[in-house]
């Protein structure tokens, strides 16, 4: 499974709030890891894209704010992908057939993110 997750910060603070928002992703609460804390920029989009070899229905994601962090984690939109093995087969050929031939397909998904993703603060 491949998910891509995306981030931008909808508040302006560049007049010298000293307001910050950075939180670290975690899969089933281990941190992902070889990741830098995530900080959105005003104005801007973060990409973060995970790879998860096996994910199953009970895979969580939860976003941790870091310890400097005075705002908590905020997410603008998740995207799911899942390669699938799919058998193709031409219109004269039956199901038993050997020469069906089997392409990878992706599927992808948007899913409305209140509902996958927990947003915990320390």
């Amino acid at each position: 499974m491949y998910i891509n997750m995306y981030f931008t910060e909808f508040m302006d603070r560049l007049n010298g709030s000293a307001q910050r928002r950075s939180f670290d992703i975690y899969v089933d609460d281990k941190p992902v890891q070889s990741m830098k804390p995530v900080t959105p920029i005003y104005g801007n989009v973060t990409e973060v894209g995970i790879y998860i070899i096996l994910a199953m229905d009970s895979t969580t994601f939860t976003l941790v704010s870091t310890s400097n962090s005075t705002l908590p984690p905020i997410i603008s939109a998740v995207e799911l992908f899942e390669i699938l093995d799919y058998t193709l087969a031409s219109p004269n050929q039956t199901a038993s057939s050997s020469s069906m031939t089997k392409l990878p397909v992706i599927l992808g998904t948007v899913v409305p993110v209140l509902l996958v993703l927990m947003a915990l603060m320390k």
